[in-house]
């Protein structure tokens, strides 16, 4: 049996005259699991359980699960405290231990005492070992008179590998040695671990146990680290790079090609002859934890073709804008998402010799434009932008197999950089994100066959190795700056491609239309489309 997911509240300077159970079960196989109590405002004469299990009967292979469940004391939305007069357990099980007894199992773990505001008493123990024991402070609240929570004497408060938080709103505010009351003269048994800790960073510290700061943690801001949330907001910047990189490959993978197509047809290449390129992707971007996008992006642009000795140059400008949105994922279940676009300009060039050898190259400079948010802090939100620069080489060699087979053998670096900047986030913290460098390098085969004088199809298959691309950012809270855990997709991906290129009777247009996927730390679906005019 599996109780699960109730809520108990109680509210309104109520009193309640027994105990009160999140949940509560009575029978072997059972699982009690995820269940709150919340004493927002008012007394329980009794006991309080966030979860618990009465069944005695230990039967071979009879599990007996009492994990995460979760007591509130104290109001999250005003001024209400909670008077306990028994005891509080967070997990709840008749032999209290875990234990094995003929096969039959007992876990009790997990969970969360969440203290909110001063003056919460309990007259009994509280018993939450290895639980998440989370305190909330106002903004600005340094109250280090009240206890947040008194375990009356004569009675002990059982932390042991209990992990205790106090929560604030902007840690680096908050000035060194600030002191929290957060048990008084209560007796604590255990070894738990205390953190002060705001949404993006924490700082570790130790209870006072003597003297007249006993109960009370201490800031020592020489101990404050970045925690795992602090990584979401760099994600952002690791799309901008992956969005300018996708419009690159379009370009170089097929838009070259095309372009030096579209001006050998254009009367011997004396004038400039128009192209365009339209792609789209859905991809994951695995960064040590990953990051879903779906883009699209498009370039049009001209170019004009020089014959020389070692055969022909084409070259041309080339305007680019790209969008896209994202969604984040952190390990610990963070999850931010937003929008990223961009708009560039460059120009390309292609140099084809006459025994199938070629080079190639690409520069391109633009804006990006990023936007964030998450839940964390409440709705930690951002906007910004930065500058970036890209270029691409290429070195290559078309050999033909026979009158309708050829193969292109190639070898391609690619380099873009996203310059620094600085967003404010609606929490206060202030992220300066430091410049992103990717550099990629990708080796590559594609073979194309000439169906008749209109359609050719091609498939080619190419490995790439991602050298950087690593979003370093410092976070400034207050007076005090730390490191922010760095995302970055460096690593190895597998490419393939199919596509199809027509080309009308009157051969004044031609199309090529393709579809790419990828696997590794780029994982995902794309297409792209190109177009010329010849007239």
């Amino acid at each position: 049996m599996t109780v699960e997911g109730n809520k108990v509240v109680v509210s309104g300077s109520a009193t309640v005259d027994g105990d009160v159970h999140g949940a509560y079960v009575d029978s072997e196989f059972s699982t009690v699991a995820q269940n709150i109590v919340v004493i927002a405002n008012g007394t329980v004469k009794g006991n309080v359980f966030g979860g618990g299990t009465w069944w005695g009967d230990y039967m071979a292979g009879s599990p007996q699960n009492v994990v995460n469940n979760t007591v509130v004391l104290g109001a999250a939305d005003g001024e209400g405290t909670a008077t306990i007069k028994g005891n509080v357990y967070i997990n709840w099980h008749k032999f209290k231990e875990e234990m094995t007894e003929d096969g039959a199992v007992v876990a009790v773990s997990g969970g969360n005492l969440n203290v909110y505001n001063t003056g919460n008493t309990v007259d009994g123990d509280v018993h939450a070992p290895g639980a998440n024991i989370n305190f909330y402070v106002k903004d600005g609240e340094t109250d280090t008179s009240t206890p947040r929570l008194e375990v009356k004497a004569g009675s002990k408060a059982y932390f042991d590998n209990a992990n205790i938080k106090v929560n604030v709103k902007q840690l680096g505010t908050i000035a060194e040695d600030t002191k929290y009351n957060l048990f008084g003269t209560s007796t604590i048994e255990g070894t738990p671990s205390y953190t002060i800790t705001d949404d993006f960073i924490d700082s570790s510290t130790s209870l006072v146990t003597t003297g007249a700061d006993k109960g009370k943690v201490i800031l020592n801001h020489a101990n404050d680290r970045a925690n795992e949330n602090s990584k979401s907001p760099s994600e952002t910047q690791i799309v901008g790079v992956a969005l300018v990189n996708g419009v690159m490959d379009m370009m170089a993978n097929q838009g070259i090609n095309e372009a030096a197509k579209a001006v050998g047809n254009n009367d011997g290449g004396r004038s400039m002859a128009p192209f365009a390129a339209v792609g789209g992707s859905r991809m994951r971007q695995n960064s040590g934890s990953y990051v879903d996008m779906n883009t699209w992006n498009v370039g049009i642009g001209f170019a004009k073709e020089v014959t020389n000795s070692h055969g022909k140059l084409m070259f041309g400008p080339v305007v680019e804008y790209g969008k896209g949105t994202y969604n984040s994922y952190l390990d610990n279940g963070v999850h931010g998402s937003g929008d990223s676009s961009f708009w560039g300009v460059g120009a390309m060039m292609k140099q084809e010799n006459k025994d199938g050898l070629y080079y190639e190259g690409s520069f391109r400079v633009g804006r990006l434009k990023n936007d964030y948010e998450s839940r964390l802090a409440g709705g930690a939100s951002y906007e910004n932008s930065a500058t970036f620069y890209a270029l691409h080489a290429g070195v290559g060699k078309v050999v033909k197999l026979n009158e309708d087979d050829t193969m292109d053998y190639y070898g391609k670096l690619f380099y873009t950089r996203q310059g620094s900047s600085s967003a404010t986030l609606n929490t206060g913290h202030i992220y300066d994100f430091h410049a992103i460098n990717s550099f990629r390098t990708r080796l590559g085969l594609r073979y194309t066959h000439r169906m008749n004088k209109n359609q050719d199809v091609y498939a080619g298959i190419a490995w790439q190795h991602e050298f950087g691309s690593k979003a370093n950012a410092t976070i400034h809270s207050g007076m005090y700056s730390v490191s922010a855990p760095s995302p970055s997709v460096k690593g190895e991906t597998g490419i393939f491609e199919l596509g199809m290129k027509v080309r009308p009777s009157n051969g004044k247009f031609e199309s090529n239309f393709g579809f790419l996927g990828s696997i590794g730390k780029q994982r995902g679906v794309g297409f792209n489309a190109q177009f010329q005019w010849n007239f």
